[in-house]
């Protein structure tokens, strides 16, 4: 369950002066705040080149109008959810007959496993870099995908040294961990519905659901506000498109590491209340490297008591893949028994990481 306050508003934080090596004391006690409180916040002054996204973006919708026999083509020949594209109908994403949800393409940093293990990736652990699907049919797709990653998950490690000094470790804790990053990058086209949200009774296109890794960076346009948080209340409280702003919100691993001090907040998209309005997310979902041992970090463990066994990356989302896609046959599959319950706030979840 969130422990988000009802009628809470999303903090938006410039962390400029942190990026360009002045004081930042401003920025770490603003996220430290953010994390504790919200599980959520948008930060301006984060360096990515705005003709970075916009390039994804364009390319993206490009794709999203192509035929679909041809998006059916490109999805991922072993199964796996999270490589090439997928088509997602109706509000569970499996009724065949209903509007389009979302068009998504997914890829992770490596593209196969001999290119992982050739950077420096353990050959056991290599099998989690499933091939990736580049469509062709939008030649400026895959160079576009390409530069904004490496933006992204240059900002996710810079990013991560903000947290080190939020949570009162030095600044540099995480920076080995993140050399192999196992990170992911998506794009999802939600477009204009038949069926559209009231006031009272929103249209879910994307199911309440907490994300699987350690930080998710997400810039989001379109022309309505779509995602929302849960709060604890139940209520759900919008997360407004603050132009320029990267959307921060916090995956499950870093709460194991805090010992649930930072929660993962679960959140939602609802489609927009009038016709022709449409939506596109670009998310990075950031991953330390898969050998990472997650274990709480000793301050927060109160009474002597950790709440979660350690783990590694390979091992937790392999679990989740496998709790989530239990009928899909994908070539990453757990390596240790299941883990209990391992996505605490989300419960009858169908289509984690999207957005």
């Amino acid at each position: 369950m969130s422990s988000v306050d009802a009628g809470t508003t999303v903090p938006v934080i410039d962390i400029s002066d942190f990026l360009a090596g002045k004081d930042p004391t401003h920025a770490v006690a603003a996220l430290a705040d953010a994390c504790e409180n919200v599980g959520f916040l948008q930060v301006v002054g984060h360096g990515i080149p705005q003709d970075a996204l916009d390039h994804v973006d364009s390319a993206m919708k490009l794709l999203a109008q192509r035929p679909l026999t041809e998006l059916a083509e490109l999805t991922s020949p072993s199964g796996h959810p999270f490589r090439g594209v997928e088509i997602r109908r109706g509000q569970r994403g499996d009724a065949a007959d209903e509007d389009i949800a979302v068009v998504r393409l997914q890829v992770c940093r490596f593209d196969n496993p001999q290119e992982a293990e050739s950077a420096g990736v353990p050959p056991e652990f290599s099998d989690y870099f499933v091939p990736n699907i580049w469509p062709t049919s939008v030649p400026s797709l895959e160079p576009a995908f390409r530069e904004l990653f490496g933006h992204t998950r240059a900002f996710g490690a810079q990013l991560m040294q903000l947290c080190a000094l939020a949570l009162g470790l030095p600044q540099d804790h995480f920076d080995d961990q993140l050399i192999l990053d196992a990170s992911t990058i998506s794009a999802n086209y939600y477009p204009p519905q038949e069926e559209l949200s009231t006031p009272d009774n929103p249209r879910v296109t994307l199911q309440p659901h907490t994300d699987s890794g350690v930080l998710t960076l997400l810039h989001q346009t379109g022309d309505y506000t779509g995602l929302q948080l849960q709060a604890t209340d139940g209520t759900w409280i919008d997360v407004p498109v603050v132009a320029g702003a990267l959307i921060i919100n916090l995956g499950d691993l870093i709460s194991r590491w805090t010992n649930d001090r930072w929660k993962s907040t679960s959140h939602r998209v609802i489609a927009a209340q009038e016709p022709g309005k449409a939506r596109l997310s670009i998310p990075t979902f950031y991953l330390p490297a898969l050998d990472t041992v997650i274990d709480t970090f000793e301050v927060f463990v109160e009474g002597g008591q950790k709440k979660y066994e350690p783990i590694t990356p390979y091992e937790w989302e392999s679990a989740y893949l496998s709790r989530y896609y239990p009928t899909r046959d994908f070539e990453h599959v757990a390596t240790r028994p299941p883990i209990p319950d391992p996505i605490r706030h989300a419960r009858d979840v169908t289509t984690p990481n999207s957005r």
